[in-house]
């Protein structure tokens, strides 16, 4: 888990894994499948570390603070992890200090609370430990002002580059910094040739089975990043709904509606085109309810999406998913 934390995609311009809460953001289901091991690290680590407290309380033995920190502080020291986690994918800053520190620390207590000579000087041990406990809860606080403060200095090139560019740049040219978030949407919004680039960019990233050399795919997984935030967040750009903008979407949405695969949503396994296919049209919503009510015609591929969605009984994993999906086009349905 840990070299899934180093191998990180730096700087997600949604603050990191509270992406899969918020809709239009680029999370997909390797990464809530991380998030979940990241859970599951947490109960089996409440294993370790709740049942020694709990005789030593029965006994006598605990400090109050022990019990306060197994039922609440342990708890705490959890969502505080997995928001670290997050602001490291960020930032690639001190937060992973916390996700880092935090397991092994309760793992130690936990066995060390197991052997009889726990009894000798229990006190002073358990106060150092939910001390340092506390302190790791606490920190991601104090560090997601340090670390958004001191990325410009740990990135000054790409800063740099950044702040080159201008209104008579391409909207191509942006979407190598969409983690500078609250900049960027800012400065694409004053881009001079955003709609006409918007519209040719969706056109470009359809790529639908192109003979590519394996340099030119290898270029093309690079930039499908770009294209799915494009197409993620087309409503908060500052474009109008014109029809050649609404038939480019469109025909990006015909094609992944076309690689959802029902049958293997519902098994939980297949091709990852099928359960990508599901997390873009997911990310889309946004944009899908800006054009629709911009009387956009989507209605036959939405349409299409929830046929093959409704009668499903997907895996926990994608359930989310599928239901803000079916969601959404229900509501847009009665609107419209």
């Amino acid at each position: 888990m840990m070299l899934d934390i180093f191998h990180m995609g730096c700087c997600d311009p949604d603050g990191g894994l509270f992406q899969y809460l918020k809709r239009g953001t680029y999370g997909d289901l390797e990464l809530t499948l991380f998030t979940l091991n990241v859970i599951l690290l947490g109960v089996l680590l409440g294993c370790l570390l709740i049942p020694p407290v709990m005789r030593r309380s029965s006994s006598c033995h605990a400090a109050w603070w022990e019990a306060f920190g197994a039922f609440i502080l342990f708890p705490l020291s959890l969502f505080s992890t997995v928001y670290a986690l997050g602001l490291y994918e960020r930032y690639h800053g001190l937060a992973i200090a916390v996700p880092i520190l935090v397991p092994p620390l309760i793992g130690l207590y936990g066995i060390w609370a197991r052997f009889p000579h726990a009894r000798h000087r229990a006190d002073v041990t358990s106060a150092v430990f939910w001390g340092a406990m506390l302190v790791l809860t606490i920190a991601p606080l104090p560090l997601a002002y340090l670390d958004a403060w001191t990325y410009p200095d740990r990135e000054p090139e790409r800063t740099a580059k950044f702040l080159r560019l201008t209104p008579d740049s391409t909207l191509r040219d942006f979407l190598a910094f969409t983690d500078r978030r609250e900049d960027w949407f800012e400065a694409v919004r004053r881009v001079k040739s955003r709609q006409t680039d918007a519209v040719m960019l969706l056109k470009e990233g359809l790529l639908k089975n192109p003979k590519l050399t394996p340099e030119e795919w290898v270029q093309s997984f690079k930039e499908r990043p770009q294209f799915e935030w494009l197409s993620s967040n087309l409503w908060a750009l500052d474009l109008e709904a014109t029809p050649s903008l609404c038939e480019a979407f469109h025909e990006v949405l015909r094609d992944e509606t076309a690689k959802i695969d029902p049958i293997s949503l519902s098994r939980g396994h297949g091709p990852l085109s099928g359960f990508d296919a599901l997390t873009d049209v997911w990310r889309q919503l946004r944009t899908i309810e800006w054009l629709a009510g911009k009387h956009c015609d989507l209605s036959d591929t939405l349409t299409d999406i929830e046929t093959k969605l409704r009668p499903l009984s997907p895996p926990v994993t994608i359930a989310y998913l599928i239901t803000d999906i079916l969601n959404t086009l229900a509501t847009l349905r009665q609107a419209h």
